[in-house]
C-alpha cells in the first residue's frame, strides 16, 4: 500500500476526547468540516505525520482497510486519499445486537443493497484504480436507522443505549470519511457521497407494467415500479413541471456545491437533464426519476390510484437525513449540510432490475458504475476510464403501447419514444416537449399518420399545429415503414432484435431497404422521412432521433388501429436511448 501525506486540518491536531460520539448539533447554520469536528468532540484526527489515509483512535488506516465502529455493528471501508466517491448502505443490516437492540420502527430491510454497493465499488476500482469509501450499518433497520434525524434520535433510541451508541457510531465514521474527503479534495472540484437504498414501490391494485429482464432481455409484467429514484433533498412539489420554480430551490438541494461551482448552470440542468445523475443512468438503460426522460414527478390515477377523487403522485423518495446532513444544502429543516464541495445524492433502487439476485446485481452494477463515472467526469473533471459492458445491453421491450388520436377521451397523441410516456393533449405537452418524438394524427384521406415533432406537416391539423408551435423544443427524427411486413421481416427486424447494436443496425438497414420492397409506395407513405401515412396492422415502423446528444432508437410493430379522430394506434415496441 502507498503512504499518503494528509495536510493538517485547520492547523491543529484533533485528538480523541470522548468514548461515545454525540451528534448534538442541529442548528440552522452552514458548517465547515472543522466546525463539525469541534461540535462532536473532536473524535477523529487528520495529521501531517500520517502513515495512511486516515487515523482513528490512534491507528492509521490504508485504502481498503475496514474501520470497525461500535461492537463491529458499523463498518467503514477506507477510500483512497484522492478518491471523490463514497457509497453508503445504511439499511441492509441483519443483526439484532447483543444485548438485543429493541425494535423501534416497522421499517423493513433494503434487501441486497450492501452487496450491490460492493459490486459498484469493485467495478469503480477496476476502472480508476481507486478504492471508494463505503459506510455500512449491519444492524437491522427497524432497530437502528442511521437516516433518523438527529432531533428524533433521542426519542427513538434514548441516551447511552445500545441503539443510540450504534446510531452515533455510524455518524461518527461517516463524518470521519466525509471530513477526510473534504480535506483531501479541497483544491479540486470536490466529491460525491451516494447513499444507496432499496424500494418496493408498486402500482395501484390491478395495474401492471412491463419491464425488460436485465439478464436475458425477456419482457415481464409486474406491479413493482421499475424506477431508480434520485433524491436531492428536494420535495415532490419542487420537482414539478416548472424549471423556473425548481431553479429557485438550489439552497435546499444536497448538491448545492455543484450549482455554486457552475454559476451559469441551472439547478434543473443539474438534477433532470442528460448530464444529471438520472440522465446518465438513463443513458445506461436504467429508468431514473428525475432524469432526462422522467423529468417530473407526475400524477396518474390509472397507475398510482386516487385520494379523495384526485390522482396520486408517482411514489418517490426525496432523500433522507444522511444526504441532507452530509451534502451541501444551506436551507431547510430539520438539518442542513456543509459549506464545502462534497455533495450528496440518495438513490432508491428497485429489486427487479437492480438488486434481487447475484446475476441481476452482477449486471446492474456495471450500469451504475458507468453512470457514476460519467457523472464524476462531467461535474468533477476526473477524467476516469469507463470500461464497456462485458455482457449484452438489452433494449427495452413492451408488448402493447396505446397511442391516442387528438380527440381520444383519455390518451394523448404525443409520445416520448425513449420511455413510452404518453403526453395528454393539453399544456403539459409543452412542458414535456424536450422528450416528445412523434405525434399520432388521423386524416380523412391518409388515415393513420405518424409525424416527428419537427415535421412541418403538422400544419395540416390546425389545432395540433397551434399547440406544437408553442413548444420550445421540437425534436427531429426519421421514420421508416415496412408496409405489411413479412414473417421473415418481423423476425429479423423486430422479434430477434434484443441488444443495443442490433436495434441501431437494423434501423439503418431498414432505411436502406425500404424503397426496394415490393410493398413500397412512396416516401410519404413509407419513408424514410418526417411523416408516415396509411399505417395498418402488420406494419413495422422504425424511428431514430437525429439531434446531437439525443440517441433514441425504436422499432414498432402495429398491432391495432381504432379509426377516427377519437381512435388510437396500438403497437408493440422495442427501444433504446443513450
Amino acid at each position: 500500500m502507498k503512504n499518503f501525506m494528509i495536510k493538517p486540518f485547520a492547523l491543529r491536531v484533533l485528538i480523541c476526547l470522548m468514548g461515545i460520539f454525540l451528534l448534538v448539533s442541529c442548528k440552522r447554520e452552514v458548517l465547515t468540516p472543522t466546525d463539525h469536528l469541534e461540535k462532536v468532540g473532536g473524535l477523529m484526527s487528520v495529521s501531517a505525520l500520517s502513515s495512511g489515509v486516515v487515523q482513528y483512535k490512534g491507528v492509521w488506516y490504508q485504502p481498503g482497510d475496514t474501520i470497525y465502529g461500535y461492537k463491529n455493528y458499523i463498518k467503514l471501508v477506507v477510500g483512497d486519499a484522492s478518491v471523490p466517491l463514497m457509497l453508503g448502505a445504511p439499511h441492509d443490516g441483519v443483526l439484532v445486537g447483543s444485548p438485543e437492540i429493541p425494535v423501534s420502527s416497522t421499517s423493513l430491510r433494503d434487501l441486497s443493497v450492501k452487496p450491490f454497493a460492493f459490486a459498484v465499488a469493485s467495478l469503480f476500482k477496476n476502472d480508476t484504480g481507486l478504492q471508494p469509501w463505503i459506510i455500512i450499518n449491519e444492524i437491522y433497520r427497524s432497530r437502528v436507522d442511521p437516516n433518523t434525524y438527529p432531533a428524533d434520535a433521542t426519542t427513538r433510541y434514548g441516551t447511552a443505549t445500545e441503539g443510540r451508541k450504534t446510531y452515533d457510531s455510524y455518524h461518527e465514521l461517516l463524518l470521519l470519511a466525509r471530513t477526510t474527503m473534504a480535506t483531501n479534495l479541497a483544491a479540486t472540484k470536490g466529491g460525491l457521497f451516494i447513499d444507496l437504498h432499496g424500494h418496493a414501490h408498486t402500482y395501484t391494485s390491478g395495474y401492471q407494467e412491463e419491464y425488460t429482464g436485465i439478464s436475458d432481455g425477456s419482457t415481464v409484467s409486474s406491479d413493482f415500479i421499475c424506477q431508480s429514484e434520485i433524491g436531492y433533498g428536494l420535495s415532490v412539489a419542487d420537482l414539478g413541471v416548472s424549471d423556473s420554480n425548481l431553479n429557485t430551490k438550489t439552497n435546499y438541494s444536497s448538491v448545492r456545491a455543484i450549482a455554486l461551482a457552475y454559476p451559469g448552470v441551472s439547478l434543473s440542468t443539474i438534477v433532470r437533464s442528460r448530464t444529471s445523475l438520472g440522465g446518465f443512468l438513463e443513458s445506461e438503460g436504467v429508468v431514473a426519476v428525475p432524469g432526462k426522460f422522467h423529468r417530473v414527478i407526475e400524477q396518474n390515477a390509472q397507475k398510482f390510484g386516487t385520494t379523495s377523487g384526485n390522482p396520486n403522485t408517482r411514489p418517490y423518495f426525496t432523500g433522507g437525513n444522511c444526504i441532507r446532513q452530509y451534502g451541501t444544502r444551506s436551507e431547510g429543516t430539520p438539518v442542513i449540510g456543509f459549506a464545502d464541495n462534497i455533495s450528496a445524492i440518495q438513490i432508491e433502487t428497485p429489486g427487479i432490475t437492480v438488486r434481487n439476485n447475484a446475476t441481476t446485481r452482477g449486471m446492474s452494477s456495471h450500469k451504475f458504475k458507468r453512470a457514476i463515472i460519467k457523472y464524476l467526469n462531467w461535474w468533477y473533471h476526473t477524467g476516469y476510464a469507463n470500461s464497456a459492458y462485458p455482457y449484452d445491453y438489452f433494449v427495452d421491450s413492451r408488448t402493447s403501447l396505446q397511442i391516442g388520436a387528438p380527440s381520444h377521451a383519455t390518451l394523448g397523441p404525443f409520445v416520448a419514444m425513449a420511455n413510452g410516456f404518453l403526453s395528454p393533449h393539453d399544456v403539459s405537452a409543452a412542458n414535456d416537449a424536450v422528450n416528445l418524438d412523434i405525434t399520432y394524427l388521423w386524416g380523412s384521406t391518409t388515415s393513420s399518420n405518424l409525424l416527428v415533432s419537427s415535421a412541418t406537416d403538422h400544419s395540416l391539423w390546425p389545432s395540433t399545429n397551434t399547440l406544437i408551435n408553442t413548444w420550445g423544443t421540437r425534436n427531429d427524427g426519421v421514420l421508416t415503414k415496412f408496409k405489411s411486413a413479412t414473417a421473415s421481416e418481423i423476425a429479423n427486424y423486430f422479434t430477434n432484435v434484443k441488444t443495443k447494436d442490433q436495434i441501431i443496425n437494423q434501423i439503418a438497414a431498414a432505411e436502406g431497404a425500404a424503397s426496394s420492397r415490393t410493398a413500397y409506395v412512396n416516401s410519404l407513405q413509407d419513408g424514410p422521412g418526417p411523416r408516415l401515412t396509411r399505417l395498418q396492422v402488420g406494419d413495422l415502423v422504425f424511428f431514430r432521433s437525429v439531434q446531437t446528444n439525443r440517441n433514441v432508437y425504436a422499432i414498432l410493430k402495429v398491432t391495432g388501429i381504432s379509426t377516427g379522430n377519437s381512435g388510437s394506434l396500438t403497437v408493440a415496441i422495442k427501444r433504446i436511448a443513450f
